[in-house]
């Protein structure tokens, strides 16, 4: 089979992710480490997961980022895809520490340790 030019390996959704959003994301990871007190390995573009926070060289939290365009008010729920959620705990496992789910709206950051209690339904 034939993979066309600019589209993801088969199986994989294609990336959205833009330079200004990287940006971003950095901005969230800064102040996630000013917070905690910890140095960060940050992961590449498609990774489980976003970042590492280290601290006297243990790890310390595993964190997905998610920054919206939208205030938070915006929408009565937020959908993270369940094989996302099932990575990040499963890695969470593996390297023995808790796992965020950080989101940055226009007008505030919000932080949610995972597992949670949720609904499961098909996104769009």
């Amino acid at each position: 089979m034939t993979q066309l030019a600019n589209s993801p390996p088969l199986g994989r959704r294609p990336l959205y992710e833009t330079s200004a959003d990287r940006e971003r994301e950095t901005a969230v990871i800064d102040r996630l480490s000013a917070r905690f007190g910890a140095a960060t390995i940050r992961f590449g573009v498609g990774s489980v997961c976003d970042v590492l926070l280290v601290q006297l060289r243990k790890p310390l939290r595993l964190i997905e980022i998610k920054v919206r365009k939208n205030a938070s008010g915006a929408f009565p729920t937020y959908m993270l895809s369940r094989r996302k959620y099932d990575d990040l705990l499963a890695i969470g496992m593996l390297l023995k520490v808790p796992v965020s789910l950080c989101v940055r709206w226009t007008d505030r950051t919000g932080m949610l340790d995972l597992p949670a209690a949720h609904t499961t339904a098909m996104g769009g």
